[in-house]
Parts: C-alpha cells; sequence; structure tokens
C-alpha cells in the first residue's frame, strides 16, 4: 500500500500528522503486543485530496475496496483527527463512528461521514472550548469488525476520586455503542489495582461478566498503562479472547495541588496580602486568593496561612516580573506605603 492507505503494522503513536491521533495509538498497541483487531488507514492525504476535489481518484479507491476484502468485508469506520486522543483533549465522541459496514456503498459513505464530521458544530465547540488551534486534518480507520459479546470500557484511574490504586471498568452486552451512546447503563466494578479485589459494584444487566474476564481487563489495562506512562481510558470487547479497540489519555482527572504553609499572625497575613492587590493592576489578578478563600489554621501561637502552591508560584512570578530583584527598594517602598493607606482608610472609616 501507499502512504494514501496504511496498514497498523506500519503506524507508531509518532504518525499523528499521517494517521490521526486515534489510529496512531492503535498502531502503537498493535506494535507492541497488545490485542487489537487488524484495521487500515486512510490516512490525512486522501482527506486532503477529497477536500479539494470531493471525489476519491481510481486508484485510491480501488485500494479501499482491497482493504474491505481483506479484512471480511465487514468491519467498522471510524474518525482519527489529528487532533484527539491528545494529552488535554480526549475529543471521546466528537467524530463520527460507523459499525458493521458490510457493502460497499455503506463503506464509502461511512468515509465520507467521517470526514465531514470534522466540521460539525459539537466538534467545532469542542475544540473552541479546549483551545485547540491551527489546521486539523481527518483519517479513517477500516477496522475488522469484532463479534461481541461484552463490550466496555476501563479507566485506570478511578476518575470519580483521582484514585490511581483503583481501575473503574464498565461493561454491556454486545456492541459497545450503546455504551458511549449512554443509551444503555453498563454493569460497573471498581476494583483495586493491587490485590484485585471489588471495591463496589453495580450490575445493570440480566448477568454477569465472569472473574477471569475482569482480571483479563485489569491485567492488559495495567499493562498499557505502564506503556503510556499516565493514566488511560481504554475501550475494549470480548468475543473468543479480549480485545483492546483504542486507548486514549485521560483528560478529565482534577489535578492534585499542593499547598503552600506561610506562618505568620493573622492580621500580618491579611495586611500583605492587601498590599499585594493594590500594587498595580495586572498583580491584583494573580494574587492567590481572597480571606474567605485561604484556609487560616492556629498552630504554635501563630495563624498559619495556607495557599495553593502553583498559584502562589505564579503570583510570585508575576511580582518578580515586574519588581526585578535589582530594584527591591522601589517593591519595599510601594509595598510599605500601599499598606499605610490601607490602614488609614481603615481608620477614616471607622469613625
Amino acid at each position: 500500500m501507499t502512504k494514501d492507505i496504511v496498514w497498523l503494522k506500519d503506524i507508531n503513536k509518532n504518525d499523528i500528522n499521517l494517521v490521526g491521533g486515534k489510529a496512531a495509538n492503535l498502531g502503537e498497541l498493535y506494535n507492541n503486543g497488545f490485542n487489537v483487531p487488524n484495521a487500515c488507514v486512510i490516512s490525512t492525504k486522501v482527506y486532503q485530496n477529497y477536500s479539494k476535489n470531493g471525489k476519491f481518484n481510481d486508484e485510491v479507491r480501488n485500494n479501499i475496496l482491497v482493504v474491505f476484502t481483506k479484512l471480511d468485508r465487514n468491519v467498522s469506520v471510524r474518525s482519527s483527527a489529528t487532533a484527539e486522543d491528545l494529552e488535554n483533549a480526549s475529543f471521546a465522541g466528537q467524530y463520527s463512528s460507523f459499525l458493521n459496514v458490510d457493502t460497499e456503498k455503506k463503506l464509502f459513505d461511512s468515509i465520507v461521514k467521517c470526514f465531514k464530521s470534522i466540521d460539525s458544530k459539537r466538534a467545532i465547540a469542542y475544540r473552541k472550548k479546549n483551545k485547540v488551534k491551527g489546521k486539523i486534518n481527518m483519517a479513517v480507520i477500516i477496522q475488522k469488525m469484532i463479534p461481541s459479546i461484552n463490550s466496555g470500557v476501563s479507566f485506570t484511574v478511578n476518575p470519580t476520586n483521582n484514585d490511581s490504586n483503583q481501575m473503574v471498568i464498565e461493561l454491556v452486552n454486545g456492541l459497545g455503542d450503546s455504551l458511549v451512546s449512554g443509551s444503555v447503563t453498563p454493569d460497573s466494578y471498581v476494583i483495586d489495582k493491587k490485590s484485585k479485589k471489588i471495591v463496589k459494584k453495580s450490575i445493570n444487566s440480566n448477568k454477569n461478566i465472569s472473574a477471569q474476564k475482569l482480571k483479563k481487563v485489569l491485567e492488559v489495562s495495567n499493562k498499557i498503562e505502564q506503556h503510556y506512562n499516565q493514566p488511560q481510558d481504554i475501550e475494549f470487547a470480548f468475543a473468543d479472547k479480549l480485545y483492546v479497540l483504542q486507548s486514549r489519555p485521560i483528560t478529565t482527572l482534577k489535578k492534585q495541588e499542593s499547598w503552600k504553609k506561610i506562618i505568620s499572625r493573622e492580621y500580618g497575613v491579611q495586611y500583605c496580602e492587601i498590599s499585594l492587590r493594590t500594587l498595580s493592576p495586572e498583580l491584583k489578578n494573580h494574587v492567590p486568593y481572597q480571606f474567605y478563600d485561604q484556609i487560616y489554621v492556629p498552630e504554635e501561637g501563630n495563624q498559619v496561612c495556607y495557599m495553593k502552591e502553583l498559584q502562589w508560584d505564579k503570583f510570585v512570578q508575576k511580582v518578580e516580573q515586574k519588581y526585578n530583584l535589582s530594584n527591591i527598594k522601589m517593591y519595599e517602598k510601594d509595598f510599605f506605603q500601599r499598606g499605610q493607606d490601607y490602614v488609614d482608610y481603615c481608620k477614616f472609616i471607622s469613625n
């Protein structure tokens, strides 16, 4: 095949510009021993040419039909954009996918719909919300269809509480489109990753999945997380064995923030904050917290003030940009003057 159409065996995670984020991850998994159903990718070059002409050239069309036949003429057709499955924006569910595509007409109609989904209202809104800029291209994955007995997703960190020692596995009977669309409530399991014991479960289907299958999902998901060295959102299916259908970074986790401890008497802390807020218009927007957002704890005769460290560091950086170390006298003069102005004003309004 040409670079217009690429098999998974020739793709790795660095090929995003050619095959999009989803396909790049699938190729990475396929070539590192994970059981990914065989697939071929219509590259972004084909998308670019189609966007100019509104049709496929004869060579590309014939090559697509060859792929269709090699994959037993029953495939899934899935979008794979160059801005997709990113570390800060997953684009989950934003572009089109089609299952059980089993005729040539359905095949080409589905490919075109995947191309066009790059300009859907929800995809544009998602890119705007996540500040994804620049030219976006689309590739399309044509993948051998798996006759799924069970389908599901696993989160290698519990997304409800950020617990990295827990994995959440959600399952439905049959194909996974009902889970993705939200039309079916899945069975849900929270599993301790070390002990492999179920911490919590919610069963909504008529048939529980076997402990052996859960164990297999846990093992494979852990290996994928280790491969990427970051939490993953993984789609899978069971037929004769476990198949990995997709893996992307989890982008919805709340970042854990450390807190900076500042020991001072309460009014000293507040005096400093108000003084800093009034130093300049640009600095007041970078003071970490207002009074009611800070935490004051009595400790060893002092009021201990806690602020989130990342925000405090950002503030200090802004102070240094305006009052550099070689001009500290100017800073001190402004600091004490603004503080005195505050004290004088307080005296005035109290009269």
